[in-house]
């Protein structure tokens, strides 16, 4: 499921998109895995759900989204700055 949904997102090689698409699963396991924990220590529940399951394909696609931005914008401030340097 993880694939489909980020068939559009730009990566910079084939390797990158499967060690994400393999990390996210894990991922959601092991809050799965933690949850039983909590549940045992505080008698909380946490569910997860498969749209928690998209919520984290859509919260890992913002955030990439951010990162690559503060990455172009620093990115433009460390080229002015050379240039004006030069």
């Amino acid at each position: 499921m993880a694939r489909k949904f980020l068939e559009e997102t730009e990566m910079a090689s084939e390797e990158e998109r499967n060690a994400v698409v393999n990390f996210l699963p894990y991922s959601f396991t092991t809050v799965q895995d933690f949850s039983a924990i909590v549940l045992a220590a505080e008698r909380r529940y946490i569910y997860t759900t498969p749209k928690s399951f998209l919520e984290l394909i859509k919260l890992f696609k913002s955030m990439l989204g951010i990162k690559r931005k503060e990455l172009d914008d620093n990115r433009e401030k460390y080229e002015r700055g050379v240039i004006k340097l030069q």
